[in-house]
């Protein structure tokens, strides 16, 4: 009987553990993208104070082209639009790893006891 609720264990445990890899990836992605939510911001901010004027350029692989200045902000918006809705989706997805990272957790937890409830009766057979 031990042996069997070993098995089960270690299976859940690799679950458990796919569940975390799965949670670090989810992190990983969401900083990044805060990374470039926070770059385009500054972009934004710096459109905001260039008035009509002022040339702006982007860069094209290694060529600068020149871009209208409405074309550039409404460029930056949509990027940050897609940026803010693409965390959105990864924190609904961490948040749902978490729930069952935690529930896995508890399984682990109750399949620990069960482990060593065996463990004590099959000691005190020997």
């Amino acid at each position: 009987m031990a042996e069997a609720i070993q098995k089960k264990l270690k299976a859940e445990v690799e679950k458990y553990t796919l569940m975390q890899r799965d949670v670090k990836k989810s992190m990983s992605v969401r900083q990044k993208l805060e990374a470039q939510l926070a770059d385009n911001n500054i972009v934004k901010e710096e459109l905001d104070l260039v008035d009509s004027s002022n040339k702006v350029f982007k860069l094209i692989g290694p060529v600068l082209v020149k871009q209208d200045l409405e074309e550039a902000k409404a460029t930056v918006a949509k990027r940050l639009e897609y940026i803010n809705g693409e965390i959105q989706r990864y924190e609904a997805t961490l948040k749902d790893l978490e729930e069952k990272s935690e529930k896995q957790r508890e399984v682990l937890a109750s399949l620990q006891q069960e482990y060593q409830k065996a463990e004590g009766l099959a000691g005190g057979k020997v």
